[in-house]
């Protein structure tokens, strides 16, 4: 059966003030929510209740508390038509299709002991300490570290990004 997104939302409000899911039963011009309210303080139930008939107003038919602990609240469809309307189903994630990232060219260089002079000539320009290179990066009024074993990626012609070894390696592979 149908639900308005506004339903749906009654749904998870119901579900964020007692922690428990409810059941959804579908008739004719109504559906019923049922909700366990079993083990619920007083005013949490009399909140819920509350909340229930403030968010519904008019489209409540009634509410009611059978002796079992359910809290049952009958409710006309949204009226405001199929448009609004969304179809409650299993989720079927083999519906979906597959994609893959694009291709993205980048120029990047890896920080290693025997290749500072090209990271320096790369970057323009910085320190090497033996341990990490420093930069001048996003026009020129940033320091940037980039520690050996660490990329270095152009971005354009007055920003470089430094990446983990790890992250890099994981999206990127040498052309």
């Amino acid at each position: 059966m149908k639900l308005s997104a506004t339903d749906s939302e009654l749904l998870l409000m119901i579900r964020s003030i007692t922690d428990r899911d409810s059941r959804v039963t579908f008739q004719k011009d109504t559906y019923s929510i049922l909700i366990n309210a079993t083990e619920l303080e007083e005013k949490v139930f009399k909140a819920l209740a509350d909340a229930i008939r403030g968010r519904l107003g008019d489209r409540l038919v009634k509410i009611e508390s059978p002796q079992d602990g359910t809290l049952v609240a009958v409710v006309n469809y949204d009226e405001q038509g199929e448009a609004q309307a969304m179809l409650l189903r299993k989720k079927d994630r083999d519906g979906g299709e597959v994609y893959c990232r694009r291709l993205q060219e980048i120029t990047a260089v890896q920080v290693r002991g025997n290749n500072i002079e090209r990271v320096l000539s790369f970057v323009g320009g910085g320190e090497w300490d033996g341990e990490k290179v420093t930069f001048l990066n996003q026009y020129g009024m940033v320091f940037s570290h980039a520690y050996e074993g660490e990329y270095i990626v152009y971005v354009d012609e007055n920003h470089f990004n430094v990446m983990a070894r790890k992250a890099f390696e994981e999206l990127y592979e040498r052309k």
